[in-house]
């Protein structure tokens, strides 16, 4: 399994929950070939796409160094997105609107880039706070991201989606506990995607939001071993990607597909070993394209590479 950083299970009020009635069945496999994106002696991480518009974040020398996020347009130059004596993540990309993970002075905030006008656009008030906002994604006006606060056994983690246009933030899930965590993934049209882990040590779930519907759904574990789905993200027409492995970081790690309705399949399977962070999908053109970090366990998993799989 992944290993919960602050970079980074109540239900929130109104939402209602359904467990799709999938029995247990075998899985389909289409092996797909993964295409290198970013790879190299840095730590590259967090990437994200729309079309031709790449943004990630990566250190220097794969060692645990500072990291800072990037964004390139096309074939044009690389621009940096957090300040100096910032780091940054990458998060999300919405037609010429990037937006990315900002730490400073030990506080972490969401920022926006405005990839036209190079300029850096207010949020609403209230979104940044004195808690730790972070992995922000952004479709159209809305926005997914998540907050964490408190510490031990008050250690507090939820969810929120964001609207651009009123200012409005609705609690989509809350974890608390000391080893509790939401783990934000994506939102992408009418659908929002998060993880959430009962204890890091024992399971996670993937759960996917009808945003018009107001009604969450958790995506069924149907494997016949292995405890862990996570690192999710979502296609515009509600198609769900995610990580499957067993209990520990590099057991048999794959890449899952699953759809608003139908079987689930495996588009990668991993080497032993090796374990993903994040998933980001691209449909913007119209084929889903998939995003992720993969690194080896042994070491720490601090050096990344970015690949991608077209569905």
């Amino acid at each position: 399994m992944f290993t919960i950083s602050r970079r980074g299970k109540r239900i929130g009020v109104g939402l209602t929950v359904g467990v799709a009635a999938l029995a247990a069945a075998a899985v389909a496999h289409a092996t797909l070939t993964q295409v290198p994106v970013m790879t190299g002696p840095s730590d590259q991480v967090t990437p994200a796409a729309a079309g031709d518009t790449l943004t990630w974040a990566h250190n220097g020398s794969g060692n645990g160094g500072p990291m800072n996020a990037y964004v390139r347009v096309g074939s044009g130059p690389v621009v940096k997105l957090n300040g100096t004596g910032t780091q940054g993540f990458a998060g999300g990309i919405s037609g010429d609107t990037v937006i990315f993970q900002r730490l400073s002075s030990g506080q972490s905030d969401i920022r926006l880039y405005d990839a036209s006008s190079h300029t850096y656009p207010a949020l609403p008030g209230g979104w940044n706070t004195s808690a730790w906002e972070w992995r922000p994604t952004i479709s159209g006006n809305l926005v997914l991201f998540g907050r964490q606060s408190g510490s031990g056994t008050g250690f507090t983690s939820k969810i929120f989606l964001g609207d651009l246009a009123t200012g409005h933030l609705t609690l989509l899930a809350t974890r608390t506990g000391r080893y509790a965590i939401a783990w934000p993934g994506q939102v992408n049209g009418n659908y929002a995607v998060w993880s959430q882990c009962s204890d890091t040590r024992i399971s996670c779930s993937v759960l996917r939001y009808d945003i018009a519907a107001g009604t969450t759904t958790v995506i069924p574990n149907t494997f016949g071993s292995g405890k862990q789905q996570y690192a999710p993200s979502v296609a515009s027409d509600g198609t769900v990607y995610f990580i499957h492995s067993g209990s520990s970081c590099g057991a048999s790690v794959t890449l899952v597909r699953q759809p608003l309705a139908g079987p689930k399949t495996v588009l990668v399977s991993f080497n032993n070993g090796v374990d993903v962070d994040t998933t980001y999908t691209d449909d913007s053109t119209g084929t889903p394209s998939v995003y992720y970090a993969k690194g080896a366990c042994a070491g720490g998993f601090i050096q990344r590479d970015i690949y991608k799989v077209v569905d």
